[in-house]
């Protein structure tokens, strides 16, 4: 009985704080900075820093993964990165980033977002190529 209870705690931690990134909400983000794309989401300017915004402005971005592969990358890398501001990187983000170039994938996913009411949600992952 105590196995039955401490293998359920543990499977329930695996599944509440683990990596369990499948969105739940169908909200999406956008890259904004200098050098990505400019829209309505994103102000218009060169010297903003690179960072994820969310579609509707009730939710923001309080953590994210990023998975590199392709050009420029011998094997699939990967790195977790808390806020939304790509600036707030490790070393191994870093090192992502600069072996980003044409024909490199890069896919953002396990974006945790916080809406106006305290609730955590996981918003939809956003992939793109670079050209």
């Amino acid at each position: 009985m105590k196995l039955l209870l401490v293998l359920s705690f543990f499977f329930y931690l695996l599944n509440g704080y683990g990596q369990n990134c499948k969105p739940n909400i169908d909200i999406k983000v956008n890259v904004c900075g200098g050098k990505y794309q400019k829209d309505s989401i994103c102000p218009s300017c060169y010297e903003c820093r690179a960072r994820l915004i969310a579609t509707d402005s009730n939710y923001s971005v309080i953590s994210f993964k990023i998975t590199a592969w392709g050009e420029g990358f011998d094997d699939v890398m990967e790195a977790n990165i808390d806020g939304p501001f790509f600036s707030n990187m490790s070393a191994r983000t870093q090192l992502i980033i600069t072996r980003l170039r044409p024909g490199s994938f890069l896919d953002i996913s396990c974006i945790r977002a916080r809406d106006k009411n305290g609730g955590i949600y996981i918003l939809q992952p956003y992939s793109f190529t670079l050209k």
